[in-house]
């Protein structure tokens, strides 16, 4: 079992690179996903809660502001064809989106990075963690943290996003 372990962190290490070199976290999981056999069609994000604790609002406050501009909360499930990849929770600045961007999150289970694909965003990565050794015993549920801000093309803050991907994304074939 250590050498397995050892493998899924060699794994990990693979996955988290990627995420750190791309803008949207959800093409990096579609490929992934694809990549290695794990579930089927589209990545979805499934809504669970649109109400943050008054200890996540400090967070976002933390990198989004306390200004006067609001700001919507969306928790969601990353999933394809049935398997949980992650659990994210993305605060973001709805005047920033168009109408129909802001009725898309509202909706529909599409991802924000893909609904905001227009606004050409980039990620300013604040936090990554491998939540593992390759030394333990056995693999958490989650092995790997990150969290980051997203501007858009002309570099503006839209969102800010906490993300927790699970061991399910170290399934291979």
């Amino acid at each position: 079992m250590p050498n397995e372990i050892a493998q899924a962190h060699r794994l990990a290490e693979k996955l988290d690179a990627r995420l750190l070199a791309a803008a949207s976290a959800t093409a990096v999981l579609q490929a992934w996903c694809e990549e290695f056999g794990i579930g089927e069609g589209a990545v979805i994000a499934r809504c669970s809660s649109r109400i943050p604790s008054a200890d996540d609002e400090m967070f976002a406050d933390e990198w989004l502001g306390v200004g006067a501009e609001p700001r919507s909360y969306r928790k969601v499930r990353l999933m394809r064809g049935g398997v949980v990849l992650s659990d994210a929770e993305n605060w973001f600045l709805p005047q920033r989106l168009t109408a129909d961007m802001r009725a898309a999150l509202a909706e529909t289970e599409t991802p924000f990075g893909t609904v905001v694909k227009a606004l050409k965003p980039t990620r300013e990565t604040i936090l990554s963690r491998i939540c593992f050794s390759p030394d333990e015993k056995a693999l958490p549920d989650v092995i790997l943290e990150h969290r980051a801000l997203l501007r858009d093309g002309a570099g503006a803050p839209l969102a800010v996003v906490r993300e927790h991907y699970r061991a399910t994304l170290l399934r291979t074939r």
